[in-house]
């Protein structure tokens, strides 16, 4: 049975206009996405900017950060060409391989165009847990590190606990870690994850998004009780500077609708005041990644 959506509540402290820090745009017809295998069927057709911008304007949000959803440069440059003619994306995360030897060619090409604020190996989380740890993955890291793009950091929970490492070995390194580390909310696991992120506690050179989080509980029948302990945990390590909201559009679609991503984040965030909630959707941000909402 399909789950019954939450109602919308108010949210107060929302009177700004909001920053999204991860969506992406689909296109069947160009990519063939290796992640759709076993989604239902209902992702599997075109998702553009002309169908998220009602989305944005019903919930109040002003810009966003587009991130790749193809393992390619050519999406990611698309990408940066949609920010000419939609301007509501202001930024772009870009698709890199860590591995690549001319990884330093491609990151020059990124940088030759503003919009591209960060980068991100896709299919490293289908890696095992000592992935990031490997020497030609760390040659990747310090080549990012060297051209001042941010690294949004993708995993599974079982390679959460090299970020750590990775954030110590490359101080100069600006990591966003996405969907907060991938929390198994369904199975309720937490000890775990719990320990890796805490060990995240003190590195000033990571903030911890909080997108997603819908599709990592059950899609029919997740609740806010299910999220709130994993997003009450990243608010006390990470603290209001170092989280932000992201949609997960259309991923979001499996489990939730656009506007339940942010209820659902202002409901888990109780003790939020007003100042640290235009932190967590709009400032910060626009601070990691650089944006120019001007």
């Amino acid at each position: 049975m399909p789950r019954t959506p939450m109602p919308r509540t108010p949210r107060p402290g929302l009177d700004f206009p909001l920053v999204d820090s991860h969506q992406h745009f689909v296109d069947v017809e160009a990519f063939s996405y290796y992640w759709m295998a076993g989604v239902p069927d209902f992702l599997h057709r075109g998702f553009g900017p002309a169908h998220l911008a009602p989305e944005l304007a019903g919930a109040g949000v002003a810009a966003t950060v587009a991130v790749q959803a193809h393992p390619s440069t050519e999406e990611s440059l698309r990408l940066a060409e949609l920010g000419k003619t939609h301007p509501f994306i202001r930024g772009v995360v870009a698709s890199i391989d860590l591995t690549d030897p001319r990884l330093a060619d491609t990151l020059r090409r990124y940088r030759a165009l503003p919009i591209i604020r960060a980068v991100r190996h896709q299919r490293a989380e289908d890696g095992d847990a000592g992935w990031f740890l490997q020497p030609d993955v760390l040659r990747g890291l310090e080549a990012v590190e060297k051209s001042g793009l941010c690294y949004d950091f993708l995993c599974r929970a079982h390679q959460l606990a090299t970020a750590s490492e990775v954030a110590r070995r490359f101080p100069g390194l600006s990591i966003v870690l996405e969907h907060a580390g991938k929390p198994p909310i369904k199975s309720r696991g937490f000890a775990g994850w719990a320990s890796a992120i805490e060990q995240l506690g003190p590195a000033r050179n990571v903030c911890c998004k909080l997108s997603e989080l819908t599709t990592q509980a059950d899609w029919s029948s997740w609740n806010r009780a299910d999220l709130q302990p994993y997003v009450s945990l990243v608010a006390t390590v990470f603290g209001y500077d170092r989280i932000m909201w992201g949609s997960g559009w259309p991923i979001c679609l499996l489990a939730s609708s656009y506007e339940e991503t942010i209820a659902a984040t202002v409901d888990c965030l109780a003790g939020a005041t007003a100042a640290d909630l235009r932190r967590v959707f709009r400032e910060n941000a626009v601070r990691w990644y650089g944006l120019d909402l001007g």
